[in-house]
């Protein structure tokens, strides 16, 4: 699913704290580089490895408390 990544930052944005999208940024630094990804210009067209999309939803779900429902 081509948008499921837009889906996870926002469902972070909306159901996290106030710094929760800046921590998910800082956990997946590694990852988004060798995406070749530029987190803040993630949208609803982006696309993703199956990997990093996995590394996201579990970062998501560790930040927010709660499982990540994309």
């Amino acid at each position: 699913m081509p948008n499921s990544l837009f889906k996870i930052v926002d469902w972070v944005e909306k159901n996290g704290e106030v710094q929760s999208v800046a921590r998910l940024r800082a956990k997946l630094l590694p990852l988004t580089c060798k995406e070749g990804l530029i987190f803040h210009q993630i949208g609803p067209d982006t696309n993703c490895s199956n990997q990093y999309l996995d590394a996201c939803r579990s970062a998501a779900t560790e930040i927010v408390g709660n499982k990540c429902p994309f």
